[in-house]
Order: C-alpha cells, then structure tokens, then sequence
C-alpha cells in the first residue's frame, strides 16, 4: 500500500498539479480498495488489464461516495489528460489492434458513464464504430452489455469474474 508517484521534479505548472493530484487519489482508491492477496499474475495480460480497467471503475464509484473531492480530482486531471493530447480516442488513419481498440473502447465508455463526460463518450463512439465490422454489433453489444455489469461489482474478485466473462464471450 505505498504509492510511488514519477518523477516531477521537471513539472511545475498548474495542468501538472492537477494531473499529480488525480494520479494520488486513483492511487489511494487502489490502496482503500484492492485486495492485493488476488494473485494476478496467474491470468493472461488481458484479463489482468481487464480486471483493473474493471476495479478503477469501481474503486473510483466507490471512492466518490467516501471521498467526492478525490472523484472530482480524477475528473479535472482526465480533463487536462484530453486537452494534452495523452488520453483520446483514436487517429484517423492510425491503424490499431483490435484488442487495443477493444481496451480503449471499454475505457472511455465506462469512464464516460461514471463521469458524465462527453469527450470520452466520443472516444467511446468511435471506438465502436471501428470494432463492429471487426466483431460484429451483435458481438460489440454483448460485451458492452456485459462490462456494464461493473456497477454490481465491490471486489477484486468480483472485477476478475467480470473480466473472465468478458473474455469468454470473445472467445
């Protein structure tokens, strides 16, 4: 439960104390909330990053009822993280792997949802419309269906069973 934040000592404007303040409280949401004895390294790296795209989900839904001030740090610094350039959706023209604009797709939709934002709901957007020629709608829907069970979930295990079931269905 220690937090080690990067570097800093070269940042200095009021964009980067926003960004260190929302990068703390996303680490303390981990640290209140993540059952550290969930052996992770047993599973492939897509149910691992599943899982903990899953637990910020719910880790920061639950944080805000605590602690509103952390939600609405996390939400100013994803706000400078989208004017930056370093959070988005993606390039015109850039090709990318399916399981990134998969990744991507669930990110930016179930942030999007838990913070009201229309930026990343566009990244969101767009995202969908590259993975259902891929995947198909039906497919598309049914995953999105299936990650939005994220609002039940209030455990690491439980964000795992999720991403389990999510993998199932691409499989």
């Amino acid at each position: 439960k220690t937090i080690t934040l990067p570097l800093v000592s070269s940042l200095g404007t009021e964009d980067h104390a926003v960004l260190v303040e929302g990068l703390i409280d996303h680490e303390a949401m981990h640290c209140r909330f993540t059952d550290f004895c969930v052996d992770l390294g047993q599973y492939d790296p897509i149910v691992v990053s599943l899982t903990n795209l899953i637990e910020d989900v719910w880790g920061e839904r639950e944080q805000a009822k605590i602690y509103p001030g952390c939600a609405r740090n996390i939400r100013l610094s994803m706000d400078v993280m989208i004017r930056l350039g370093w959070y988005g959706g993606p390039t015109l023209g850039e090709v990318e792997h399916p399981a990134i604009m998969f990744s991507n797709y669930l990110t930016n939709g179930l942030l999007a949802r838990l913070y009201e934002c229309d930026h990343l709901q566009s990244f969101a957007d767009a995202y969908h419309s590259m993975l259902v020629p891929i995947l198909s709608e039906d497919l598309v829907s049914r995953l999105w269906d299936t990650a939005c069970k994220v609002d039940a979930v209030m455990s690491t295990h439980q964000a795992l069973a999720l991403a389990q079931e999510i993998i199932s269905l691409l499989k």
